[in-house]
Parts: C-alpha cells; sequence; structure tokens
C-alpha cells in the first residue's frame, strides 16, 4: 500500500521542500483520498497522480511562490500526452504485425 510514496518523497523534493509537518498533511490528504475513492466511491485511481496533487495542494497553502510549478506543468504535461501517445505506439505497431503476419 506504500509504493505511492517513494514518489512523494522524490517528487517533493524536486517540487517544493516540505516540512516534517507539511509531509505529514501531504500523506494524510492522499491517503484520505485514495481511500475515500477506493472503498467509498469505488472509483480507480493513480497513486502517483494523488499523491502529487496532495503535494501541490499543500505546498500551495503555505506559499505559492514557493511552488516550483513548472515542475507541476512538466507532470501534468506528461499525463495528458501519454494516453495519445501510447494509443499511436499501438496503432503503429498494429499496423507493423498486420503487414508482417500478412506477407
Amino acid at each position: 500500500m506504500n509504493r505511492g510514496f517513494g514518489t512523494a518523497q522524490t517528487f517533493s523534493a524536486t517540487a517544493m521542500a516540505l516540512g516534517h509537518g507539511l509531509q505529514d498533511a501531504q500523506k494524510t490528504t492522499a491517503a484520505s483520498v485514495l481511500y475515500v475513492t477506493a472503498f467509498v466511491c469505488k472509483v480507480p485511481v493513480s497513486t502517483t497522480h494523488t499523491i502529487t496533487s496532495a503535494i501541490l495542494g499543500v505546498g500551495a497553502t503555505c506559499r505559492l511562490p514557493l511552488v516550483r510549478w513548472g515542475v507541476g506543468l512538466n507532470l501534468v504535461t506528461a499525463w495528458v500526452c501519454t494516453r495519445p501517445g501510447a494509443r499511436l505506439v499501438a496503432a503503429l505497431s498494429h499496423r507493423l504485425i498486420h503487414r508482417v503476419v500478412r506477407t
């Protein structure tokens, strides 16, 4: 159940230096969101997305200028590009395999 918290340590060191109190707030927020979505709403969610959002949220409540928003923007851009990129790779692979199998 602790899989995403390695990501939290890495991302929080990159996006914003969180003190011990803020780390506790971030972990509590992320755990609460994950628990509610998994057990109450029965909706699967990404631990990485949830923990990263909690880190940015906790950092934003402290002081907005302290958060390195460029790091968060890079992460959001990667999340947005992942699905279309995966679809493109799958389509190209399908065509390639289909052509090889036909001949």
